[in-house]
């Protein structure tokens, strides 16, 4: 129950510091990157005292870390940069920062600052900022950027110094597009009404700085400052600081000045982040730890209506509408019925009620409240500007006063009960003068302040804190355990509520934005019904459940987003986002052997106990199978492939899960295949198999192979075998394949049909000899199984090949030729077979050159043959003198082709030809028309067209060439001249040429009459 944790809680919440950084937001003062101002201080411009202190402040930063860390403190816009190595365990400060030059950082006036300083480090660390100088000293406790705000009310005093001295507070950007509403409690020195809002625009790491009015008693507190939707439309997270340049604080708040004045900054907690209870302890003095001083308190409430109680007793006289004031020297409980924030003040040195004796200044602390305590804080504490003591002061519950370590010691210097709250004690220890790091850690939540004080001096903060949005509180419910629960543990399912003191229009819950989740799915709840209501610290809540279950899968706290809309909420969107904190518990360890297995074989799986608490609840065997009976199972899987086996212990006494989970392989069997030879050729009988063995698809690189051949043969493990059958007959081939450990065999018949006697290959030539261009066919007389596919290669011995059964060919050149015949048989190849033949050139014959006889003339051929020829004769022997003499004369009326044919001694045969053309008259005409009338209007020689080389010229009776025509005589002249213009009537002269054996040139006159 939620009151019932367990030892083993606590232990393990001591070691989340070192788990947060990398498994969730920490929304404590320890972060990865923060701002800070250098805050307007009266060192700044201003003689305080007879020598000159103007300028004369310094700020510093100390770095504090629990891990190794690189941290960078520059300041954007100038070419400041310094990087400090931080040793874990240890703080460092930093050089002062800088006050003059480009670099200068101060804020100096009220407005838009820009210079401003950013740290930034590779790991959690914690920063305090610390301000000193000429008898001057303030600190604060910096919040890193993850846990700024979008609502805060500035917390300063009551300004009892003038002249030059200011109360002020200033806003820092974490982001660009930031827009922040301003409504100052009173007129600011720049002009802004007091209670009228304005708005600035900030990009990411500006600061706009507000100051009151120079006046004496002035005080901004209560001043409102809200995140506004930027030009994105959206809100942003920003940080306030508030403070003074130099203050008194007097026990009686109504006298200004005397005594002792200090410069003041300190970083505001948001609004979100206000408690409503608080315990307080007065500081102690410079005479002692338990010597405690009297100190001033500001209860600030964001609602006037707000009942606030001290010790039971409610608190009147509401300040400004924004706070109740009171002095204490004793340790009081503060409650309220709505969210409240408490500072606490060290009057000035040397005022009425101080003790004599008793040094330091003002100082101001913005508390923790209870909800927001913590177990683990590291702080620095040193000695700078005349610090003569240094204290902290720790108020924790009594239960955890025997886990409470301080740098190691459980020894303090002062204790005791706190008076208005039982159950709790406040402690006091007086720290070393010497600057050095402090760690507080216990198994309980705890507040702290430091602080130093010196002879007119003094500097403290609140030593660290939870920063959570305190709107939501879960309530977690393991599914196997009836009740609520602080804690979840890792690996079980769990229901959550959500107890808010809004009554929200709709909840989000952002489960998309924590990691080691299921389902990590964004729940929305509109207008969602209270389930319960709890009234918690005097603050009602309501209880809102959360549907479906939900497991983490790592221990750890986690912080789950929660986006709340209600109009009651005072920010730009009426809606906020809480990160409410689930603590997620480790759960009992298990852990199991087992062995690599093939696929046919069953896995042994062993179970290792580890948590003696937790004992053995089932096995999920990865393939959808359970055993909830067998501690050590035999598992037989039916198929190869990693499995996640999970195995689950249960520890009984809160029912928390735990589990291992391993990747098991089941290793996949080898495919077996190969192929074997479709023909095995006798007598030689090689036959080569090839291996096909695959394993998930592919050729394994290393394997183990064994073949037998089925005929009493040695075993071969080549990948390719190639093994010789004595004879045919029916053989079973075996191949056993091992991989990776896993064997399977396969066996396949090699049938005695595979066996096939070789071919053997013949051919024979059509005929004993050929001659030049006569075709030359192939006859094959090759012995073949006709059962199997035959093909043939021709190598024809004139560089040509052929693959058909029977080829041709015709030779060019007269010679002897080789022609070679392979057979391929089913795969089984002939042994080459090479025959020669013959080719013969033809016999020469030459019939002689055409020749052009005249019509009743004759012609003598010319013929000649070669010395080879041994017979011969023309053909046709028409109008010819004989056929078998070489040259015999021609006599035909009409033009004739002769043929002379040879034949040669080896009976080849060749013959040539001549043309014997015979020519007819021409006659030309003497006169024509061309007057268009279809009558002679053209001169047409006739028999002109036989002579195709003829050529005409026609002249006038001046001699001059008026038409001209070569070898193209297939048109008669029409009387145009050879440019195309008409001749006039008259007669012309004209040189005919038939260029032909017989005619010369032909000459006369044509009369053209028009």
């Amino acid at each position: 129950m939620r009151n019932e944790r367990v030892s083993f809680v606590i232990v393990f919440l001591l070691s989340l510091v070192c788990i947060f950084s990398v498994q969730a937001q920490n929304f404590t003062n320890k972060g990865k990157e923060f701002w800070v101002g250098y805050g307007n201080n009266y060192l700044f411009d201003h003689d305080a005292r007879a020598d000159d202190s103007k300028n004369t402040q310094e700020m510093v930063l100390y770095l504090t870390a629990d891990e190794p860390a690189v941290v960078e403190v520059s300041i954007p816009g100038t070419t400041y940069r310094k990087v400090y190595n931080v040793p874990a365990n240890t703080s460092l400060p930093t050089e002062p920062l800088p006050k003059s030059g480009a670099e200068d950082c101060r804020i100096t006036d009220e407005g838009l600052f820009t210079k401003n300083v950013h740290i930034v480090s590779n790991v959690p660390v914690v920063v305090f900022e610390h301000t000193y100088g000429n008898f001057s000293s303030g600190g604060s406790m910096l919040l890193p950027v993850e846990v700024y705000g979008y609502t805060y009310f500035a917390q300063n005093t009551r300004q009892l110094k003038a002249d030059g001295f200011y109360s002020w507070f200033y806003i820092v950007a974490s982001e660009d597009n930031t827009t922040v509403s301003i409504t100052p409690k009173l007129k600011t020195k720049n002009g802004h009404d007091a209670r009228q809002a304005f708005t600035v625009n900030l990009k990411k790491g500006e600061i706009y700085n507000v100051m009151a009015e120079n006046n004496a008693g002035t005080d901004m507190s209560g001043s409102k400052i809200q995140s506004l939707p930027g030009s994105d439309g959206n809100c942003h997270r920003i940080a306030v600081f508030s403070g003074s340049s130099r203050t008194g604080l007097e026990v009686d708040q109504n006298i200004l000045g005397g005594g002792g004045s200090d410069f003041m900054m300190v970083q505001g907690f948001p609004v979100s982040a206000w408690g409503s209870k608080y315990l307080t302890a007065p500081t102690s003095t410079t005479l002692g730890a338990a010597n405690v001083k009297q100190n001033g308190y500001r209860v600030y409430v964001r609602d006037p209506n707000t009942t606030v109680k001290r010790n039971g007793v409610t608190l009147t006289g509401l300040q400004q509408t924004s706070y109740y004031e009171f002095k204490s020297a004793t340790a009081d409980y503060i409650t309220a019925d709505q969210p409240i924030s408490v500072s606490q003040f060290i009057f000035s040195q040397d005022v009425v009620g101080r003790q004599a004796g008793d040094d330091g200044d003002p100082e101001m602390f913005y508390l923790t409240p209870l909800e927001q305590a913590i177990d683990h804080v590291i702080f620095y504490s040193n000695q700078t500007e005349n610090i003569e003591k240094n204290f902290l002061t720790l108020i924790i519950p009594e239960s955890g006063m025997a886990s409470l370590l301080l740098d190691g010691s459980n020894s303090f210097d002062a204790s005791y009960p706190h008076p208005n709250l039982s159950g709790y004690r406040v402690v006091v220890k007086e720290l070393p003068i010497t600057p050095m790091q402090h760690s507080i850690i216990s198994d309980t939540l705890f507040t702290a302040i430091t602080y130093g004080l010196g002879n007119y001096e003094s500097y403290g903060y609140n030593a660290g804190a939870y920063v959570s949005n305190l709107a939501a509180i879960p309530e977690i419910k393991p599914v196997n355990r009836n009740g609520v629960y602080d804690y979840v543990c890792s690996k079980t399912p769990f229901s959550l509520s959500l107890k808010t003191f809004y009554q929200p229009t709709s909840l989000t819950i952002h489960f998309s934005m924590v990691n080691n989740v299921t389902p990590a799915t964004d729940v929305t709840i509109n207008n969602p019904v209270a389930s319960a209501t709890t009234v918690i610290n005097g603050i009602t809540y309501y209880t809102y459940d959360i549907p479906d279950q939900y497991q983490f899968n790592t221990g750890g706290e986690y912080s789950l987003p929660v986006s709340i809309a209600d109009p009651t909420i005072d920010n730009c969107k009426k809606s906020e986002i809480v990160n409410i904190l689930i603590p997620v518990v480790q759960g009992p360890s298990v852990d199991f052997s087992v062995q690599p297995v093939c696929v046919s074989e069953s896995a042994q799986f062993t179970y290792i106990p580890i948590s003696t608490d937790a004992h053995f609840s089932k096995w999920n065997f990865g393939d959808g199978t359970e055993n909830t009976v067998d501690v050590n199972p035999l598992k037989k899987y039916n198929t190869d492939g990693n499995y996640d086996v999970k195995l689950q212990v249960i520890r009984d006494y809160d029912g928390c899960w735990g589990d291992t989970v391993k990747s098991v392989e089941i290793k996949p069997l080898p495919v077996v295949d190969f192929t074997m030879p479709d023909v095995i050729c006798m007598p030689e009988g090689k036959a080569v198999m090839q291996q096909k063995v695959t394993l998930k698809g592919v050729e394994p690189a290393v394997m183990n192979l064994q073949w037998t051949f089925g005929d009493g043969s040695a075993v071969a493990t080549e990948k390719q075998p190639e093994h010789t059958y004595a004879s045919k007959g029916n053989y079973d081939v075996k191949l056993i394949a091992t991989v990776n450990g896993c064997t399977d065999s396969l066996t396949k018949t090699l049938p005695v049909t595979a066996f096939n006697d070789k071919p053997i290959a013949d051919f024979a030539f059509s005929d004993t000899a050929y001659c030049l261009g006569e075709q030359t066919r192939l006859g094959n007389l090759s012995t073949v199984n006709a059962a199997l596919a035959t093909s043939w290669q021709w190598q024809l011995g004139n560089g040509e090949t052929d693959t058909v059964r029977e080829p041709s060919t015709v030779y060019a050149t007269a010679k002897a030729y080789s022609v070679t015949l392979t057979v391929n048989n089913g795969g089984c190849i002939s042994d080459p077979v090479k025959k020669d033949v013959r080719v013969y050139a033809l016999p020469v014959v030459e019939a002689g050159s055409d020749v052009i006889i005249d019509a009743g003339n004759t012609a003598t051929l010319q013929g000649q043959v070669s010395s080879d020829v041994t017979s011969f004769k023309w053909t046709p022997d028409i109008a010819l003198s004989s056929d078998n003499v070489l040259y015999p004369v021609a006599s035909p009326k009409t033009s004739q082709v002769y043929y002379l044919t040879a034949t040669n001694r080896v009976g080849c045969i060749n013959s040539d030809s001549v043309l014997v053309k015979v020519y007819n008259d021409i006659k030309i005409p003497n006169i024509f028309t061309p007057n268009g009338d279809g009558i002679n209007d053209v001169w047409d020689i006739k028999g002109l067209q036989d002579y195709s080389r003829a050529n005409i010229s026609i002249f006038n009776r001046w001699g001059q060439l008026v038409y001209h025509v070569s070898g193209n005589y297939y048109k008669p002249w029409n009387g145009a001249g050879s440019n195309g213009s008409v001749l006039p009537a008259g007669i012309y002269y004209y040189i005919l040429e038939p260029n032909a054996n017989g005619y010369g040139k032909l000459t006369g006159s044509v009369t053209i009459v028009r």
